[in-house]
């Protein structure tokens, strides 16, 4: 498997589901009022524990649709491409904060990738949750915005199968 491509796969993605646009619009503010931390602060921590966690929430969401398609099943390789995606948006925000530091750009760069990453992952969480049918657990206001990737978690996982609300 092509891991790069996969990693591009995703930021293609993030590029359709608006997430770069969500990212640069938290960022731009905090550049504006001039809030440049060279050192890691409570605001780094607090962003990565936030994508940490919506990642977590991501597997768990997705491992529970995976065990209810018939298609993803079979296929061990889907957690392990997974873990590796993940990883590599660990590295990747972690690049994102070293190019902070160097161009002194205070937490531009790594704010617009961290929470772009944070709303990609939360837009799958959300499309999940609705494809396994939870969504009367969830405020679900969101469904409208997300319907490429619901209609993407359809497709990947239940291959044509239709949503039936429970």
């Amino acid at each position: 498997m092509n891991y790069f491509g996969l990693f591009k796969q995703t930021l293609t993605h993030m590029n359709s589901s608006g997430s770069w646009f969500v990212g640069l619009a938290m960022a731009a503010p905090a550049w504006m009022l001039k809030q440049h931390d060279i050192l890691p602060s409570a605001y780094h921590d607090w962003l990565v524990i936030a994508l940490l966690l919506v990642i977590m929430l991501d597997w768990l969401c997705g491992s529970a649709l995976a065990r209810r398609s018939k298609v993803m099943t079979k296929r061990s390789s889907t957690a392990i491409d997974s873990l590796i995606r993940d990883c590599m948006i660990m590295i990747c925000v972690g690049l994102a904060y070293l190019m902070d530091y160097e161009l002194r750009t205070g937490s531009f760069i790594f704010v617009a990738f961290t929470i772009a990453f944070i709303w990609q992952n939360f837009i799958s969480v959300m499309a999940n949750v609705y494809v396994l049918g939870w969504e009367k657990y969830f405020p679900m206001w969101l469904v409208k915005i997300i319907d490429n990737e619901i209609a993407h978690k359809i497709k990947k996982y239940l291959e044509g199968d239709h949503h039936e609300k429970k």
